[in-house]
This record gives C-alpha cells, sequence and structure tokens, in this order.
C-alpha cells in the first residue's frame, strides 16, 4: 500500500487521458485537484493533441498533477492502457476523459471510505450525470436500486449492468489496481474497452454502487460514444464476448448465454438509433423498418425521420 504522504490512506490515482480538449482539460483537472482526499494523485496524458491541449494541462503541474505527452498517438484505449500500466501508482484507480468532470469534491474519500470498511469490494461505482452542451442543461442518469449504498455480488453487477441504470460510467468506477492489472484491463479496441474491463474485474468480487451523483459527462459531437453505429457494432459485440467468455469461470452457461443475446439485442438497437440521423430520408427509414421491433424507441425514431420532410 503506497503512504507517501503520511495519512495511512491508501494513494489514489485519477488519470486524465486527453486528445484534442483544450476546451475543457483545465475543468477537468480542477475537478480532480478540488477533491478532499489527501493521498491523490493526478496524472494527465496527452495522446499528441494537435490542439494546445497539452499547453493547457501543463500549466497545472505540481506535486499533485503530473502532465505528460505520450511518445507517439496511442489512440483512446491505448492512451488508457498507457496510464494505468506505465503511469499510476495509485493503490485505487480512476479514469476521468479529459472533458469530463468531478462536480462531488467528496467523492474519493467517500469511496475509500467504503471499500475499506467492505474488504470483498474490488470497485466503487457512483452515479453520474450527463450536460447537453448545446442546451447546458445537466441530467442525472437513474441507478435502478433501491438502497443508497449496496454491496452487490460481481456476477450479479454483470448480469444488471444493462437494467439498473447507469452504474458503469468510467469517471465514477474506483478500482483496484493490482487487480485490474491482473484482469488485463483496457485490451480490447472497442468503444467499450472500458465495460469490458470494469465487468471482467467486477467478477473476481464484490462491487459497491452508490446513489451518489459524483461527476459530469459531456454530450458533445466529439464524443467517441456517438461514432457507435451499424457499421462498427461487430466491435460492440466482441466487446460483450469477452465479458461473457470471463463469466462462464463464475456462472453457470445457460445464464450467461442468455445475458450475452439479451446484451447484443440491446447493442444493436442503439447502434442503430445512433446510426438513422445520418442516413438520409429513405435509407433511414429502410433501416428502421428492417429492423423494426413494437417499442416506444421505434416509433419515437419513425417521428424523428419524418419530421425531417417538415
Amino acid at each position: 500500500m503506497n503512504k507517501e504522504n503520511g495519512s495511512g490512506l491508501p494513494l489514489v490515482t485519477i488519470n486524465i487521458p486527453a486528445y484534442r480538449q483544450e476546451k475543457y482539460i483545465a475543468r477537468a483537472i480542477q475537478s480532480a485537484v478540488a477533491q478532499d482526499y489527501p493521498n491523490l494523485q493526478v496524472i494527465v496524458s496527452d495522446d499528441c493533441s494537435p490542439d494546445d491541449t497539452f499547453e493547457v494541462a501543463r500549466a497545472f503541474a505540481s506535486n499533485k498533477v503530473q502532465v505528460h505527452k505520450t511518445p507517439r498517438n496511442l489512440g483512446r484505449v491505448g492512451n488508457y492502457h498507457h496510464l494505468l500500466y506505465h503511469l499510476s501508482a495509485g493503490d485505487w484507480v480512476v479514469n476521468l476523459d479529459g472533458d469530463d468532470f468531478y462536480s462531488d469534491p467528496t467523492f474519493i474519500s467517500t469511496a475509500i471510505n467504503l471499500v475499506t470498511k467492505h474488504p470483498s469490494a474490488v470497485m466503487y461505482a457512483a452515479g453520474a450525470s450527463s450536460i447537453d452542451e448545446e442546451r447546458g442543461r445537466i441530467t442525472a442518469s437513474p441507478i435502478k436500486l433501491a438502497g443508497n449504498v449496496n454491496v452487490v455480488k460481481g456476477t450479479d453487477y454483470v448480469l444488471n449492468f444493462y437494467k439498473w441504470g447507469q452504474i458503469g460510467q468510467h469517471f465514477s468506477v474506483l478500482y483496484n489496481r493490482k487487480l485490474a492489472l491482473e484482469t488485463n484491463f483496457y485490451i480490447l479496441d472497442s468503444l467499450g474497452a472500458d465495460t469490458d474491463s470494469i465487468c471482467r474485474l467486477a467478477l473476481k468480487g464484490d462491487v459497491i454502487i452508490h446513489k451518489k451523483y459524483v461527476g459530469v459527462w459531456t454530450s458533445h459531437k466529439g464524443n467517441a460514444s456517438y461514432s457507435l453505429n451499424i457499421r462498427n457494432v461487430q466491435k460492440e459485440f466482441a466487446m460483450l464476448e469477452s465479458i461473457a467468455g470471463a463469466a462462464y469461470q463464475y456462472l453457470p452457461r445457460a445464464v450467461v448465454d442468455r445475458w450475452l443475446k439479451e446484451s447484443k439485442q440491446l447493442k444493436y438497437k442503439q447502434s442503430l438509433y445512433n446510426s438513422l440521423p445520418n442516413e438520409k430520408f429513405k435509407e433511414a427509414l429502410v433501416l428502421l423498418l428492417k429492423n423494426w421491433t413494437w417499442e416506444v424507441q421505434s416509433f419515437k425514431e419513425v417521428v424523428k425521420i419524418f419530421l425531417r420532410l417538415i
């Protein structure tokens, strides 16, 4: 355990991967530094941004904040991997993308307090909000659990990952670094590389889910999540298959197979709805009808398509 500052508390690392985020990076760093936890390191890794992201970040360099630039462009997941495997020193780690920020300065201290009380926990997952950059509106993503603090089996966490609401937002999940390295975090070239890593780690112990909203995901056109579409959804299927491959060691095959089937259907719908706005009227309508399901969202998408004619 790292106790370098004499506090007797485990060292926590907030990793901030950044690329072309000169507009947001200062806000991210400031929100990380504002955490009230005393044994904290903040590490920024700029992935050879063509803008001034590195220069803006470098102004915050201090004993607590390290600012690095990758030797070459590693890509989104490559930068995650670089931070965790080569730069981080914390006993516990969390990943804050350079365009997101923390809204609760007690996030880390609360998380460490709870994982210390529950030594079987391999991670702590808090609530997350999102901000629509165009409208400036912040919306809390629901967590569909009754209790305020819930300690659940990792297998239940994985099986309900898409049912319990937003319980795996990257910046709100504090995880055990040693176990993360043993789990081979960030090995998939996928939009869901974080989901794959978090879920495979969760299987190894308990997860604390806390209805405490700690940070804000910024919704803008540069988000990686907006690039999910019908044409690249196979990579997300590979992510789900990776989780399933690990889950077979802990759960009956029939249970995992059912979860995999349902999760693929959900991910395909997400990719479909993401694709429709980028298709021409006729192509969008054909694509939707070809994949039609009798649910509310399908009807909403039809309305959106026909509103283009007005």
